[in-house]
């Protein structure tokens, strides 16, 4: 089951970082201290695929994400073990650049 709160982490060789995202009936939604996060998700078996979209709503500075862009839509898929996911996420604003990411439940 992929539904609940999560804590994240995710990296790529341009950044690290973490955040919270909460997966529930087909959609996606969290963020961090300067990045939005929400999309849609799909579970087949134990493998999850989402479409994200990323932006920052902080106006003061504008962040640049792990991409090295500030608004990016993620490709991203994983592998659901428990109360984990741990997959990859693309984003064509970024070729070339792959995220690891892993997200842990922490509540339903």
């Amino acid at each position: 089951m992929a539904e609940g709160f999560y804590t994240m982490t995710f990296e790529t060789p341009l950044g690290v970082g973490s955040g919270v995202i909460y997966l529930h009936d087909g959609k996606a939604h969290g963020g961090d201290a300067s990045m939005y996060y929400r999309g849609t998700y799909e579970v087949e078996g134990d493998t999850l695929r989402a479409s994200v979209a990323i932006g920052t709503y902080v106006k003061q500075h504008v962040p640049t994400s792990v991409f090295g862009v500030d608004a990016a839509n993620l490709t991203v898929q994983g592998n659901i073990s428990g109360s984990q996911i741990a997959g990859t996420a693309t984003a064509a604003q970024a070729p070339g650049v792959v995220m690891k990411l892993t997200l842990n439940r922490i509540a339903d």
